[in-house]
């Protein structure tokens, strides 16, 4: 029962540490997503927040040129990058939500007094 919890915690720490370390990527990258032109337009563009750009290298993965891609081929791998760089940033967005909302309730838990002395040691 120990093994399985530990293992449990260890897969999520390594897990977090993985987000972590994507987080810490360059932003500036060269080349902007774009929507499909295809989508209709929003119903009530007001009502929905804008989706955030996400920006990737025009670079194939590792090893890639080598394999005599198509122009067509490249374009594919560069929209399906796109897409999962703004998955990424999603995850990477909710992760930083996420560390709010847990510093927030862990202060909730503190005293007045706790709450200054803290103050005072991050600064």
């Amino acid at each position: 029962m120990f093994k399985r919890i530990a293992a449990a915690v260890l897969s999520s720490f390594v897990s977090l540490l993985s987000l972590l370390a994507l987080a810490q990527e360059p932003k500036q990258l060269d080349k902007p997503a774009t929507k499909s032109k295809t989508e209709p337009p929003a119903a009530d563009a007001k009502a929905e927040t804008p989706a955030p750009v996400v920006v990737i290298r025009s670079q194939l993965p590792k090893g890639w040129k080598s394999l005599g891609l198509s122009e067509k081929q490249k374009k594919a791998i560069y929209s399906t990058r796109a897409q999962y760089a703004a998955k990424r940033q999603a995850l990477l967005d909710q992760l930083e939500a996420l560390k709010k909302e847990e510093e927030e309730s862990l202060n909730k838990i503190l005293t007045d007094a706790q709450r200054r002395q803290l103050a005072a040691l991050k600064k």
